[in-house]
């Protein structure tokens, strides 16, 4: 009798949880069984393929260049624009337009066809802080949100702190081949002056905006379509390399020409002396400016010049030691020609140096191929002092 009560209870419990679990869901939660299967719609257009998204990319940042991992940041807004006539009929008759933010945009992804687009030289996620979706009575739909992101972009640094930079922003969609989906011609860059974006170490020197398909091999495996539309984006940046030549080309210069002028020392042992003194100054010197200089798995242009300073002063130290040993002094001319040999050496040293660093690099050959590029448009719109996209 006593177990009958108490299993009573015990269901009587457990429904009361239930139902107080029940009325604690929100009004837009509806609890689903565990086999029901819910079924979302295709929304990919089913007319008039391709269908061509015109896309617009306001940049209002670009920042922390690392030559480590060959990336970069980039904090802009990604517009895109496309007309889909099933769209309109989503609009209220007494309205024009419909405007989603932030989550909404999100809920009507089951009712809108928004294409999925990517940054595909994207290193790790991308940061969406908001996002918006206009839908017009007459089937235009317009895309608009604000990202930061990490971007890789292959580099070169050989030629630090003289080094040129070219830095890209390559946008594919995820899911919808060329045969689905096109980018336009008429997609835009803003600002549109190829020096809007002010850094503290760069110069921005010129801008390319192209169209294009990607060709991805793999995907003949699995499937037909192996072409997707692209939209690629370069800026080509010069460093600003005024602090390295103040901060270390010119101190650099000055242990030289001190190098150089022991030569006209009388005293050989004072010239030992100074030397070693100066050697052990650039070896200081070298932990001096080693966060200045990228870690890189090959040798940059100041990196070099450091070693041939060190090797040059280690040479002059040998000299000194001949001379020494020699149990003669060099005489006043017997001097001003070695030194001279010296700086003329440490010239030709740094000007094949110069050129091993200007030497053209093959570049990475390992993404997609692209095919049928196209220059987008690099002009200002009618639209560029209000909206990012032409409404």
């Amino acid at each position: 009798m006593n177990k009958i009560i108490i299993f009573l209870l015990l269901s009587f419990f457990t429904q009361f949880c239930a139902a107080a679990t029940q009325q604690t869901l929100p009004g837009n939660v509806v609890p689903l069984a565990d086999e029901q299967i819910i079924a979302i719609p295709i929304q990919e257009p089913v007319k008039d393929l391709p269908i061509e998204v015109r896309l617009a990319l306001n940049i209002n940042k670009i920042y922390d260049i690392r030559p480590v991992d060959e990336s970069f940041n980039v904090d802009a807004y990604l517009g895109a624009n496309w007309l889909d006539p099933r769209a309109g009929k989503l609009v209220p008759e007494n309205k024009t337009y419909i405007t989603l933010e932030d989550s909404h945009v999100d809920e009507w992804h089951e009712h809108v066809w928004i294409p999925s687009l990517e940054i595909i030289n994207i290193l790790g996620p991308k940061d969406i802080s908001n996002k918006r979706l206009i839908i017009y009575k007459d089937g235009r739909v317009f895309y608009n949100e604000r990202f930061n992101a990490t971007l890789q972009s292959s580099m070169n640094f050989r030629k630090f702190p003289f080094d040129t930079q070219k830095l890209q922003i390559m946008i594919e969609p995820f899911s919808y081949s060329a045969s689905k989906m096109v980018f336009s011609p008429e997609s835009r860059i803003y600002p549109t002056e190829h020096n809007a974006w002010p850094m503290l170490e760069w110069r921005a020197l010129e801008r390319a905006c192209q169209i294009g398909e990607a060709e991805y091999e793999y995907l003949a495996d699995s499937t037909a379509e192996k072409k997707f539309t692209q939209f690629a984006f370069s800026l080509t940046v010069e460093r600003i390399p005024g602090y390295f030549l103040l901060q270390i080309f010119l101190p650099l210069a000055v242990i030289m020409l001190c190098a150089w002028s022991i030569f006209f020392v009388k005293d050989g042992a004072t010239q030992l002396s100074l030397i070693s003194t100066l050697m052990l100054t650039v070896y200081a010197f070298n932990f001096f400016i080693t966060d200045s200089i990228p870690k890189l798995p090959y040798g940059t242009f100041l990196g070099k010049i450091i070693i041939i300073s060190f090797i040059s002063i280690f040479l002059q130290l040998i000299a000194h030691l001949v001379e020494l040993r020699s149990e003669r002094e060099f005489t006043a001319k017997q001097n001003f020609w070695i030194a001279l040999f010296f700086v003329i050496g440490f010239g030709v040293a740094n000007w094949v140096n110069w050129q091993h660093a200007s030497m053209d690099r093959p570049t990475n050959t390992t993404g997609p191929t692209t095919l049928n590029v196209k220059a987008c448009s690099l002009e200002p719109s009618k639209a560029e002092q209000g909206s990012v996209l032409d409404e």
